[in-house]
């Protein structure tokens, strides 16, 4: 009987220090910016680790042209590879905190 006990009380302090752990990781990938550009440059997409839009630039050129379909395009463009960067970039922080058996998972 009290070995049960045991074994709940040592899973919730895992429990506790995983969610420590999740907790950091999380800030850590607020605090890293991942870019991506179009092609041409026109249009450059920035975003942290945790996939959130942080600033959208557009060059004055495109604007100039006034060409909506090619706006659309290039911000799709640098959306997805900032996108594809911050993935990366944040597979590799779990990497660096032992991977998911780092975090107990």
């Amino acid at each position: 009987m009290f070995a049960n006990a045991k074994d709940k009380f040592e899973n919730l302090k895992k429990m506790k220090r995983m969610r420590s752990q999740v907790k950091s990781l999380e800030k850590e990938l607020l605090l890293v910016n991942f870019d991506g550009e179009s092609k041409g440059g026109h249009v450059v997409c920035s975003m942290d680790g945790k996939f959130n839009i942080k600033k959208l630039e557009i060059s004055d050129e495109i604007l100039a042209k006034n060409d909506k379909d090619h706006l659309q395009k290039y911000i799709i463009d640098a959306v997805q590879r900032a996108l594809s960067a911050a993935q990366k970039g944040s597979a590799q922080k779990v990497q660096e905190m032992g991977g998911l058996q780092g975090l107990g998972l």
